[in-house]
């Protein structure tokens, strides 16, 4: 049966379909016992299902513990062709999305003491339905019917939850799937639009954008067509200034109070929001009866147009914020796109760069609570400060030009302040057009600098923030790292000023470093404590992009990919994006990592982008590309320890031990980390120089103990000294300092370990367990060769031997017992007969 057909019910006789949804139907009836028409809410036929089924059942439960006059009534539960339907009070009237596309909103036929009385009974409604627990979450203009007689009736509990059941008690939630949301996006709280647990404040935070959108005409956040701009509204910026429409001709005392309201209800922190029984709109606002409508002025849709941006404009510095406190000026900011002049520079800017460094700007902005920054999507069509200004609703425009000269670009920031705009220039700065990250951290930092940002009460007049930050990462860009000392500082710093964001990202950077050099995690937690701790003052795309960075670096897979979720559900596809590459790496999956990296590569160049393409590509075994990659990454930064490294890795590979020595030496001069020694060390000892590669595998051991590359490099010292009882002891402990098997570099020394220590089944279950994910990668084909040499296969070690030749790994790599008798026909095959030769195992230092 269709619903065209329109089924009956014994005791209802259905008269017509009143609405439509994705999941059902409502119907008009008539009730045959009580001579009355109602509206009948079911499932579509093709949706009854038992999730679908238990909502229904779950929104009558909840409407049954309701009994107001502002919130539609349920009279029954009843079966409907084998699922359960509501019958509900039949309303008519028009919803208060009707309104709000109609032209009584902006005009004086729908009056003040009229809008007023609407919002004071959907504020009763709500206080009735949370003094039972129930939390609506998806109060939106479409759920809100007002009925022909004046009444307001909040409809649609079928998202409801009461606030005692657990996050996923309601089976909207169970079915919504990672980095998607329960609500509507123009409607949603910030707690809604991140995914975390509600209360009845997400109420309270949807009825303020009512209420704005009600008495300022437009929605605090931007287009709501533009839902991505309306989510980062939500969730990163202050509302708009509340600017009442002219023609309700509110009296100065009465819109202090209500502005005061609105901006309470639109608070981000739950806990900051008044409750529906406390709000104004019940208890301090006049009846209707104290007001009456102005008279209008006639309005063609162009002087609406200019009347809306008027109000933006304009806004009242003596509209009281918070109750009894006086707001310090919020300043409407918008940031032209950055323009670019000059010679020789078109390959190095993408369609993309002017958007990416406007994002610094952005992103620096937003530290400073004083700057509400403006979207407006027909920029490009102005060219003026002073149109950008007036278009946008801005009381301030700032606009960056930059000088060219190839990829080095000279660049100015210019801000223009109105009503007159003025323009004031600030201080000259460098940015490369090679390296995006870089760029873009100019960019922003440049921003901080010039003082249009830091609100006066998170910084000491005496010092400004920004001169320590720029000697720290001074000292990180020459280097790669940061002393104890300097950690300290840096740590201190951001106890001091918790607003500082700069401070945060320089803090992850080295933190995560040194967790990759030394796996020594202190710093890290460290980070992620600071971050958890001064959560209020960073913006959110800040604090949930370092959070995953951390999150990340430390392995906690499942927080990160929720970090990542968030950001991208806020709009922050590049930082999502980031932290996904920087998880498949973690994770082990190698190529999407490759394809991740080349993606934010096109949009922003940077040395870790480069390198990431590098170390991926290094492990797929395309030593091109690596080699590619990494000449990108060492020309934005020739002293990049990580690119360094690698590099080194490669010329060991070709056996140009002389020149990987003195890469190695080099960077050990900077900063004596374990991978470099390790590395260091393998080099000395394919040159023939086991001394100075036991030397240098100690220094590595002192730094980081636990690695079990390093344990395991030891183990192979020993056996070559024949020293078999040592050996064993350092192959037992590098087994028992792996870390986990979907790393390639765990799973090849698991394999490896346990083959030289005869337990030859459990490397071949590791064997088993990782061989899909990591067959091909050098490391691995090592391990293989060595595993099938004990087990006496010698034709499948040929075959692993012969694919690491053709890698372009020399003979000396063969040189060793491990790899028996079979590293002869290998090397046969490529007209070498140096494996022919028996070994010495104590050597000839």
């Amino acid at each position: 049966m269709t619903e065209a057909e329109i089924p009956q019910t014994e005791n209802y006789t259905v008269e017509a379909i009143l609405g439509k949804g994705g999941m059902g139907v409502v119907y008009l009836a008539f009730d045959k016992r009580l001579n009355r028409k109602v509206a009948i809410k079911c499932i579509r036929h093709n949706r009854a299902n038992e999730n679908w089924v238990e909502a229904v059942t779950e929104e009558a439960r909840l409407l049954a513990q309701i009994n107001h006059r502002n919130i539609v009534h349920i009279y029954d539960l009843i079966d409907w062709q084998g699922s359960p339907a509501l019958v509900m009070e039949y309303l008519q009237g028009r919803t208060l999305l009707d309104i709000f596309r109609s032209d009584e909103l902006m005009s004086g036929e729908l009056d003040l003491a009229t809008r007023l009385d609407w919002l004071r009974q959907i504020a009763e409604g709500l206080a009735c339905a949370h003094a039972k627990g129930i939390i609506h979450r998806d109060l939106k203009a479409e759920n809100i019917m007002i009925t022909d007689e004046g009444t307001v009736k909040i409809m649609d509990f079928g998202i409801a939850r009461h606030q005692a059941q657990p996050l996923h008690a309601n089976i909207h939630d169970s079915q919504v799937l990672p980095g998607e949301f329960i609500g509507s996006p123009a409607a949603l709280s910030p707690e809604q639009a991140m995914g975390d647990r509600l209360t009845t404040a997400s109420d309270i935070f949807s009825f303020g954008i009512l209420a704005y959108c009600l008495l300022c005409g437009h929605h605090p956040f931007g287009d709501p067509k533009n839902a991505d701009l309306v989510l980062q509204g939500i969730i990163y910026r202050p509302p708009m200034p509340v600017q009442f429409l002219e023609c309700l001709g509110i009296p100065d005392e009465d819109a202090q109070t209500l502005g005061a309201e609105i901006i309470a209800c639109l608070n981000k922190a739950p806990g900051m929001r008044p409750a529906a029984s406390a709000l104004a709109f019940t208890q301090t606002i006049p009846n209707k009866e104290d007001y009456t409508a102005m008279p209008v002025p006639p309005q063609n849709s162009r002087g609406l147009a200019l009347t809306i941006s008027a109000i933006l404009v304009t806004a009242t510095a003596g509209l009281i914020w918070l109750a009894g406190q006086q707001p310090e000026p919020r300043r409407n900011v918008y940031v032209a796109l950055p323009t670019f002049t000059g010679t020789d520079m078109a390959e190095y800017i993408t369609e993309a760069t002017p958007e990416f460094l406007r994002n610094g700007i952005i992103d620096a902005l937003l530290i400073d609570d004083r700057h509400a920054v403006i979207q407006y999507d027909n920029a490009s069509k102005l060219e003026e400060p002073s149109q950008l200004g007036l278009a946008s609703g801005a009381n301030e425009v700032l606009k960056l030009t930059f000088e060219c000269k190839k990829y080095w670009c000279d660049g100015r920031m210019a801000r223009y302040s109105g009503p007159e705009w003025h323009k004031t220039s600030g201080d000259a700065f460098s940015i490369d057009l090679r390296n995006g990250s870089d760029s873009f951290s100019a960019v922003q930092w440049h921003t901080v600098k010039s003082g249009l940002i830091l609100n006066d009460r998170h910084i000491d007049n005496a010092r400004d923030p920004s001169r320590e930050y720029f000697s720290l990462l001074t000292e990180f860009r020459k280097t790669r790292y940061l002393s104890g000392e300097s950690i300290k500082i840096l740590i201190d710093e951001i106890l001091t000023y918790p607003s500082f964001t700069p401070n945060y990202h320089l803090l992850v950077k080295v933190a995560t470093r040194n967790f990759q050099i030394n796996n020594n995690s202190g710093d890290l937690k460290i980070a992620l404590e600071l971050i958890e701790s001064n959560k209020a003052e960073l913006p959110t795309s800040t604090y949930l992009k370092l959070i995953g960075q951390c999150q990340s670096a430390l392995k906690f897979y499942r927080e990160a990919e929720a970090s990542a979720e968030k950001l991208l559900q806020f709009g922050s596809v590049f930082d999502a994006r980031l932290i996904e590459a920087d998880l498949a790496i973690e994770q082990g999956n190698y190529q999407h990592a490759l394809d991740t990296y080349t993606s934010l590569i096109d949009y922003a160049p940077s040395e870790n982008g480069f390198y990431g393409i590098a170390y991926s590509a290094y492990i797929l075994g395309d030593i091109a590309l690596t080699k590619r990659a990494l000449n990108s990454a060492l020309t934005l930064n020739p002293n990049s320890i990580p690119a360094n490294s690698l590099l080194g890795s490669l010329q060991l590979s070709d056996g140009e031990y002389t020149s990987a020595i003195e890469n190695f030496n080099k960077i050990v001069e900077i900063i004596p980390d374990e991978p470099t020694l390790n590395n260091l060390a393998t080099a000395y000892l394919l040159s023939g120089n086991r001394a100075e590669a036991k030397k240098q595998f100690e220094k590595a051991a002192q730094l980081a103990p636990n690695n079990p590359t390093i344990l395991y490099n030891l183990g192979e010292l020993e056996l070559l000294a024949g020293n078999q009882n040592n050996a064993q002891i350092f192959f037992e402990k590098a087994i028992k300092g792996l870390r986990s098997l979907e790393q390639s570099s765990d799973a090849s020394i698991a394999i490896r370990a346990l083959s030289l220590l005869g337990r030859t089944e459990e490397a071949k279950n590791v064997l088993t367990t990782t061989e899909k994910n990591f067959s091909g990668i050098p490391d691995y084909l090592f391990s293989e060769a060595i595993y099938y040499t004990t087990i006496g296969q010698p034709d499948l070690a040929q075959e692993k031997i012969e694919m690491l030749i053709a890698l372009g790994y020399t003979k000396d790599w063969f040189r060793f017992p491990w790899y028996g008798a079979d590293c002869n026909k290998a090397i046969n095959a490529q007209n070498d007969h140096l494996c022919s030769a028996p070994i010495n195992l104590e050597g000839d230092e």
